[in-house]
């Protein structure tokens, strides 16, 4: 379930998504905020005849109705009045979301927009609300795979404290015409591969990366030429053994502190830095890439040299873009990749909590 977090107003996303999300009140009623504008925009006689045939909502209950002019559907969900953070306003919220996103799944909707719950009328701090609407949603992307989420923030809203505090990964903090222009960016590509087209959904430098990705391609394609006349005897995959063990050579780090950078025995280091390990693993190459301080292309160039397609995967992007987003530190990066998916961990055991806790003091 890709989250976009988008600047800008609701009323952007008339007849771009499939539902839209209209913060309601308990009783078939229009108040003078968001909701009232929503049902004018979709047909205030059309929505309300639906929205009474609903009867009352609880707090956090979503039902739907249709969306007529603006949208497939409406969701109304009953959002609650902020009381002080002491009577469960937050989990209340945080419901609002959590079956938003259930009564869309149970509609089969793709594509589906919310405003930032709570955060006019019902007097919910903007920070609250916000923290609150990505937890939500964080726990859903987990389940559900198929749906595109838009979270909208007005443009007047200074959040940038709490996106710091989140994890990069899960939104494209940009209007919805930045990310439309994004998007037609990256059909001009030449058949893009379906983990480009992933990534696009999930984070924002992809064009970025993928110009690098493609530079680093012909640029020992470039060299390929002069190094098979130089050398007849010899094949691409040697240019590439030598450019491999080169790196080892040039980032001027020894294999002890490359070992207690990316958690492991210095013997495994020395094995794959000597060449008597041919087929390292990838995720030990990326670990090496990143300890090792390489920049974007040289990076991308020791991992493929090594035998592994990079950037290739959900991971590989996920993690490119976390450096892009100044994340240095391999225990840092090792940290996000945990929490998204285990089993994209790259140093320390998946299963043991302590021991990815624990590399965090490795790297200094």
């Amino acid at each position: 379930m890709p989250l976009h977090i988008i600047k800008g107003d609701i009323s952007e996303f008339t007849n771009k998504v499939d539902a839209m999300v209209v913060p309601a009140n308990k009783r078939p009623v229009v108040g003078y905020g968001l909701d009232g504008e929503m049902f004018r925009a979709a047909g205030f006689k059309q929505v309300m005849t639906q929205r009474k045939a609903m009867g009352n909502l609880r707090l956090g209950q979503a039902k739907e109705t249709g969306g007529f002019a603006i949208a497939k559907y409406l969701i109304h969900t009953a959002t609650p009045m902020w009381l002080g953070g002491t009577s469960g306003e937050c989990e209340k919220l945080k419901n609002c979301y959590i079956n938003s996103i259930k009564c869309a799944d149970r509609l089969g909707l793709k594509s589906i927009a919310f405003p930032l719950l709570s955060s006019g009328n019902m007097k919910f701090p903007r920070g609250v609300a916000y923290e609150t609407a990505v937890q939500a949603l964080k726990e859903r992307l987990s389940v559900h795979d198929s749906l595109d989420v838009y979270l909208v923030k007005h443009y007047d809203d200074e959040l940038d404290e709490f996106i710091k505090a989140e994890n990069i990964y899960e939104h494209s903090d940009c209007t919805l015409e930045q990310l439309e222009r994004t998007q037609a960016d990256l059909r001009n590509f030449q058949n893009p591969d379906k983990e480009v087209v992933w990534y696009l959904t999930n984070v924002t430098d992809h064009i970025a990366i993928q110009a690098a990705k493609d530079a680093q391609k012909k640029s020992f394609e470039e060299k390929l030429p002069k190094y098979l006349a130089d050398n007849p005897d010899k094949k691409s995959e040697d240019l590439k053994r030598e450019r491999f063990y080169e790196y080892f050579e040039t980032c001027g780090i020894k294999a002890a502190k490359l070992a207690e950078l990316i958690c492991c025995d210095k013997a495994t280091v020395s094995r794959i830095k000597n060449g008597q390990t041919l087929n390292p693993h990838k995720k030990t190459m990326i670990a090496l890439a990143i300890a090792m301080r390489l920049n974007t292309e040289q990076r991308y160039d020791f991992i493929n040299c090594s035998g592994h397609a990079y950037p290739s995967e959900k991971m590989d992007y996920m993690i490119e873009q976390l450096m892009c987003d100044g994340y240095k530190r391999l225990s840092d990066i090792n940290d996000v990749l945990y929490d998204i998916d285990k089993k994209w961990i790259l140093i320390g055991n998946s299963t043991d909590e302590n021991s990815r806790r624990k590399s965090r003091t490795k790297e200094k």
